[in-house]
């Protein structure tokens, strides 16, 4: 390696480091900022949640050249919990799949009732996520691992990280499925359901 290209190779190493320090003290302020949440419980309906996620993020969706569809049962999809903490997370989730499906793709945005669950997904057919990295993707310094090569994208990652705490003080979990890169992917939060619903 030639003197120039050592300190090419240097210079990169020193950005990486700067950029992981800068991801870690953001973490550590956004887990600082999470210790003190408060939740504001109250009996929704699920469906209008997903409804107003969708309805203030369609506009920018759109003007990506997405198809959006919100499919919602008939049915209230009655839970408990903090309405404005789970469009959060429900926006998040939008957001992210808009950012990870070219001009051209489609996002489906599902609500409905599993036995005693109420259950929100977001799927899409964008860049998918690699197999190895399922597990990581919610832990902040790995999320980005949801790009078209399956290694650090553009983002920080604390979107995903944000939604999993918001559905976790609820009660519920949120999982990943995609079956591989360019094959989409799909995030499902799983609530407590306040009343049971009239099923799928």
């Amino acid at each position: 390696m030639d003197t120039r290209s050592h300190r090419a190779s240097e210079a990169g190493g020193d950005e990486l480091r700067e950029l992981l320090e800068r991801k870690r003290l953001l973490v550590g302020l956004v887990d600082d900022l999470l210790e003190d949440v408060k939740l504001r419980p109250r009996v929704v309906d699920l469906r209008d949640i997903a409804r107003d996620a969708v309805q203030v993020s369609d506009h920018a969706m759109r003007a990506r050249g997405h198809h959006v569809r919100l499919d919602l049962p008939g049915y209230p999809v009655a839970i408990e919990g903090d309405s404005m903490r789970l469009f959060q997370a429900v926006s998040n989730l939008l957001d992210n799949a808009s950012r990870y499906t070219d001009p051209g793709g489609h996002i489906d945005v599902r609500v409905w009732v599993d036995r005693d669950e109420a259950r929100v997904s977001v799927a899409d057919d964008g860049r998918g996520i690699a197999p190895e990295h399922l597990e990581k993707i919610f832990v902040s310094l790995h999320a980005t691992a949801h790009d078209g090569e399956g290694v650090a994208g553009d983002g920080l990652g604390i979107g995903l990280m944000l939604v999993r705490r918001f559905v976790e003080l609820h009660g519920g979990v949120v999982e990943v499925a995609s079956a591989g890169l360019q094959k989409g992917s799909r995030f499902t939060i799983r609530l407590p359901a306040y009343m049971h619903g009239q099923g799928d």
